[in-house]
């Protein structure tokens, strides 16, 4: 379920005010996992998580440094290529990476939230053949294509949203998966293999102690 630190690889760029505790909180993880830049003429990248009920919000409180994939060293790329952007964004990204001489890595593009509506998937669909697995969650895949829904998506309608994604033709050959994580539903999976598969969330609702935060799963 998870890989050694050394197996994984993330751009840090450190800033003139970036605090020794962080170094050392990182480094608890695994310190091979970390490729750090050092920016000594400006402040360390900071941005907020916003959560106001059942909206979750998220913006830079400082100017951001963009990160490229000609940005990793050879020894520093990995079989997987993760990137979170808007779909014009993930387009760059994928050019960038067929210029990268034998770099083939699986690519998993995950939409940025506030780039999942109607208007951005013209923009999504053109780069679907790129990559090998679109990730979006069930409110941003239905946003997407315009399905309503109230609350939270019902695992009926996450089927119809990775229907119609999965539809549009993702990977090479059409050879991609389509992973829509679902929260407490779990995570439901769609490709040439499978006709559409749930994956249990790893916690229950009886498992509501155990969990402490969500950020980021």
């Amino acid at each position: 379920m998870f890989l050694p630190d050394e197996q994984v690889a993330m751009i840090v760029d450190r800033g003139h005010d970036f605090k020794p505790y962080v170094q050392t909180t990182l480094n608890m993880y695994g310190k091979d996992m970390w490729v750090f830049r050092d920016h000594k003429d400006r402040e360390t990248t900071r941005a907020l998580n916003l959560y106001r009920g059942d909206h979750r919000g998220f913006e830079y409180i400082t100017p951001r440094l963009r990160i490229t994939p000609k940005d990793y060293a050879l020894h520093q790329r990995g079989r997987y290529l993760h990137f979170i952007c808007s779909p014009k964004r993930a387009k760059e990204i994928m050019t960038e990476v067929k210029e990268i001489p034998d770099w083939d890595p699986v690519t998993i593009f995950e939409p940025i939230p506030d780039r999942c509506v109607p208007n951005e998937l013209p923009a999504l669909r053109d780069i679907l053949p790129a990559i090998n697995i679109l990730s979006p969650n069930a409110g941003e895949a239905c946003n997407l294509l315009s399905i309503a829904y109230q609350d939270e998506p019902d695992k009926a309608t996450v089927e119809q949203a990775a229907d119609i994604l999965y539809g549009f033709g993702v990977g090479p050959r059409g050879e991609g998966s389509i992973v829509i994580r679902s929260g407490a539903l779990g995570a439901y999976i769609k490709n040439s293999q499978s006709t559409g598969q749930w994956i249990d969330a790893y916690y229950t609702v009886a498992d509501t102690g155990k969990v402490i935060d969500v950020t980021g799963s």
